[in-house]
């Protein structure tokens, strides 16, 4: 069961997503749009239910491809800053004394 972990950014989401969807085609046992979008879908944590419900209400979304799905919820992302990266540390600078 894949699902989206909530500190998770969409684009590694994405690229876990896809990896299972190339599987099962190479197995013979490829996924369908629908299902695909279906597995989006389900798999988004909360802070994704706004544009879920938008998307899934829009009257095109029964006629998307997954990639237009996946271009939406990205840019959804990155306008909304829901991407939550970790704090970075500082690193000072160490100077040399130069003079002799």
């Amino acid at each position: 069961m894949l699902k989206m972990e909530e500190n998770e950014c969409f684009n590694d989401f994405e690229i876990k997503l896809m990896d299972i969807v190339n599987q099962s085609h190479q197995l013979g046992d490829p996924y369908s749009d629908r299902r695909i979008k279906q597995k989006i879908m389900r798999s988004l944590p909360d802070r994704f239910e706004s544009k879920v419900m938008a998307l899934e209400e829009n009257s095109g979304y029964k006629d998307m491809k997954p990639s237009e799905v996946i271009r939406r919820l990205l840019a959804y992302e990155s306008r909304k800053g829901l991407i939550s990266t970790p704090p970075t540390k500082q690193k000072g600078i160490a100077f040399e004394n130069l003079q002799g």
